[in-house]
C-alpha cells in the first residue's frame, strides 16, 4: 500500500477493553456501536467512522491510527499509536447522534477539520440496522497489496468458532483454530447487520493499483442465496461494509488460536488455502 493508500486508509484495532472513569456522567453502553460523519466533498474520500466496543475499538477515516480509549467525566480520551491522547468533549449522546468537541491532541498529525462543524465539532449519526440478516457462515479472505498486507483466509460459524489459515505477514502463520468471545461475535453480526442489502454490488474497486483484495461470502439462515463480494482496496466501498472487513481482516488480534495442520482443519470450503499466498516479497 503506497503513502496515499496508507494516509487515507487508517484502522487501529484495540486490544484493550475501554475503561470508564468512576465520576463518568457516560457510561459504555451509551457509546458502543457505530457512528459516522458522512462526507460531504469530493476531497473526503470517506465518511468518517468510530465503531466501539466493550472489547476493542474501530477506527477508519482519512486521519490518524487510534487506540484505546477511555470515558473519563464528560470526555472521550482516544490514544494514538504514536501515544498521542487525542481528548473530545462529550457534549451530547443519543440514540441517534454523538457530538464530540474537539479539545486537544494530536498537534503534529493531521486533523479531524475537513468534518468539523461550528466550534470544533464532530456530529456523528449513529449506524443503524438495516436488515435482519442471521448468520450461519462467514468466509473472509485478505491478500497481500504493495506492502505488508497479511495474506489470510477465515471461516465463522454462527456460534464463533474459527478456522483460520495465514499466510504472508499474517501475525499468525499456517492453519489454527479458535473460539470468538460473544463480544466479538456480537460486534461482527452487528456489521453484517448494518449493510444495505439492497445496496450490495457484487465487486468495489479504487483509483489505484497497490492495493489488498478482500473476498466475503455470507451464508444465512433466512437467505437462500449467500451474498458473495469482492472488493479492491476501498475506493468505493461503502463504509458500514468496509468496518466488517476490517473487523476480519484483524481477528487474530482479538482470539487465541492453536496451531493445527491444514488437513486437521474442519473447513466447509475444502480450496479455502487457495485463496492464500504464503511466499513474502
Amino acid at each position: 500500500m503506497n503513502s496515499y493508500s496508507a494516509a487515507i486508509i487508517s484502522l487501529l484495532l484495540l486490544l484493550t477493553g475501554c475503561t470508564s472513569s468512576p465520576n463518568s456522567i457516560w457510561n459504555e453502553s451509551q457509546i458502543e456501536g457505530s457512528w459516522y460523519v458522512p462526507k460531504e466533498n469530493e476531497d473526503e474520500i470517506y465518511d468518517l467512522t468510530f465503531d466501539f466496543d466493550s472489547n476493542y475499538s474501530l477506527f477508519l477515516g482519512p486521519y490518524g491510527n487510534f487506540g484505546k480509549y477511555e470515558l473519563a467525566t464528560d470526555s472521550l480520551i482516544v490514544e494514538s499509536v504514536s501515544d498521542a491522547k487525542f481528548v473530545f468533549q462529550i457534549e451530547e449522546i443519543t440514540d441517534s447522534k454523538l457530538v464530540l468537541k474537539y479539545i486537544s491532541g494530536g498537534e503534529t498529525n493531521p486533523s479531524f477539520e475537513d468534518y468539523f462543524e461550528s466550534n470544533n465539532r464532530l456530529i456523528l449519526k449513529k449506524v443503524t440496522e438495516k436488515n435482519d440478516l442471521i448468520v450461519n457462515r462467514i468466509t473472509f479472505s485478505s491478500s497481500v497489496c504493495f506492502g505488508t498486507c497479511p495474506s489470510q483466509a477465515i471461516e465463522i460459524d454462527s456460534v464463533g468458532s474459527i478456522n483460520y489459515i495465514g499466510g504472508a505477514y499474517s501475525e499468525f502463520k499456517g492453519a489454527g483454530f479458535g473460539h470468538l468471545s460473544e463480544e466479538i461475535l456480537k460486534s461482527i453480526f452487528r456489521s453484517v447487520n448494518s449493510l444495505d442489502i439492497s445496496a450490495i454490488k457484487e465487486y468495489y474497486e479504487s483509483p489505484w493499483t497497490d492495493d489488498a483484495s478482500y473476498y466475503l461470502k455470507l451464508e444465512l439462515q433466512n437467505k437462500n442465496q449467500p451474498i458473495e463480494l469482492e472488493s479492491y482496496g476501498f475506493g468505493e466501498t461503502p463504509s458500514e461494509l468496509a468496518l466488517l472487513l476490517f473487523k476480519l481482516m484483524k481477528i487474530t488480534q482479538v482470539v487465541s488460536l492453536k496451531h493445527t495442520s491444514l488437513d486437521s482443519l474442519n473447513l466447509h470450503d475444502k480450496n479455502l488455502s487457495e485463496k492464500v499466498f504464503f511466499e513474502e516479497f
